[in-house]
């Protein structure tokens, strides 16, 4: 009688901790779901590929349907008022979403679809991603109960088995094995599906870099005709240039794109090589001295020591440069100052550029190198990737990169590069 309870203890417990697995693989399966969402949506606005809705339709009713299974396995009180936010906060995401592509023109450039994308859907996909992680981690705790119930059920049936009978507790020692052998091998099981939909998940951020590489080619076309009507008489160079212009701009933002996608999948690399500094701040200098003088800023570069050469790409630290320098004359005021200085520290050489501006609020400083991030929401010009991708750049040498400011008296930025 004892063998038999303690069977049917541990059946039952086995068959709970089964469910709460299962459980558990609906919820991934729920996230999983949700970043498909995230990434076909995103897909569609880029590209416009009425395919993509299809499968953001796809994607919502796959949502709906792991939404309507976990009701049916979870009763708990708390679990099901968690999935009922789940469903409300994904209605709003879906809502949301399919306003900004009813609204948003088929001509809109990337960097309006990103700031709008980033204001209107992204906040929303922020809650319904915290009220997932909210509900799974209920999910974890009422697992790792149930794990402890059986466990100490077990255990106290062990221990009844022993006192009337030896062979009973030998009988739980190995069911007790068993059982544990058992779970260990769903749970690895269970781990490794979801470790494998999560590396799937990965592959959403590859469509922006594959729409971006496939738009190198008409704009290499549209430039070159915009090259030959250069060639032409005034109106047709006066289109030319401006068609030249436009596609360059085109030319940047897709190769912001391409770094930021390169930047967020871990694959972003540098070639390094010994650069006098002096040549990196002459070249950033001869560059913004004419942007400066238009503004009436006044530029001034430094540099602490002679021959003082760092490790780097030479290229990338320039366009790293580029981008502090560039941002810090746009913004300053008419009559202001910005000043480019190096100072050697140790191992390190510190960049710094330093401005007169209006600064930057508390609560932007931790999101200035945010991607698609604008301290003004209204500003039409600008991907929002300059500082995301600067800050790639340098901590792909191995340096760090930070911003000191004030509200009202300027901005500082600052990164370090290894002196060779």
């Amino acid at each position: 009688m004892a063998i038999e309870n303690l069977e049917r203890i541990v059946e039952d417990r086995e068959s709970i901790v089964r469910k709460q697995f299962e459980r558990a693989l609906l919820s991934e399966r729920l996230e999983t779901a949700e970043e498909s969402m995230v990434a076909t949506s995103r897909a569609y606005l880029i590209t416009r590929n009425g395919e993509y809705l299809e499968r953001l339709a796809g994607a919502e009713r796959d949502f709906s349907r792991s939404l309507g299974d976990l009701r049916a396995r979870w009763s708990t009180p708390l679990a099901r008022a968690s999935l009922t936010r789940v469903s409300d906060l994904a209605k709003a995401y879906n809502a949301a979403q399919r306003q900004l592509v009813a609204e948003i023109p088929t001509n809109a450039d990337f960097a309006e679809v990103g700031r709008r994308f980033e204001q209107e859907v992204v906040p929303k996909r922020r809650k319904l991603d915290d009220a997932i992680e909210a509900f799974s981690q209920i999910g974890d705790a009422e697992l790792k109960t149930a794990l402890d119930l059986s466990k100490a059920t077990a255990s106290k049936a062990a221990l009844t088995s022993l006192a009337a009978l030896l062979v009973a507790f030998i009988a739980c020692c190995v069911l007790a094995w068993v059982l544990f052998r058992h779970l260990t091998t769903v749970y690895q099981r269970e781990s490794a599906a979801v470790q494998a939909a999560r590396r799937a998940l990965l592959a959403r951020d590859e469509i922006l870099a594959v729409v971006a590489h496939d738009l190198r080619s008409p704009l290499n076309a549209i430039m070159l005709a915009g090259s030959l009507l250069q060639n032409g008489d005034d109106a047709g160079k006066k289109h030319g240039d401006r068609i030249v212009r436009v596609a360059a701009r085109m030319a940047d933002i897709i190769k912001s794109l391409l770094d930021a996608a390169s930047i967020d999948a871990g694959r972003f690399s540098v070639t390094t090589e010994p650069v006098d500094v002096r040549e990196i701040v002459r070249e950033v200098t001869d560059a913004i001295d004419p942007l400066a003088s238009s503004k009436s800023v006044h530029f001034e570069a430094s540099v602490e020591a002679a021959d003082i050469r760092v490790s780097a790409d030479r290229g990338r630290i320039v366009q790293v440069l580029m981008n502090l320098v560039g941002n810090a004359v746009k913004f300053s005021f008419e009559g202001g100052a910005v000043r480019l200085s190096t100072k050697a520290d140790g191992d390190f050489i510190c960049f710094a550029v330093a401005d007169t501006g209006p600064g930057l609020a508390p609560d932007h400083l931790p999101h200035v190198f945010d991607r698609f991030w604008k301290a003004d929401a209204g500003m039409e010009r600008g991907t929002g990737l300059g500082l995301y991708i600067a800050k790639g750049i340098v901590e792909a040498h191995g340096g760090t990169i930070q911003v000191e400011s004030r509200f009202g008296e300027g901005a500082k930025f600052s990164f370090t590069l290894r002196r060779d």
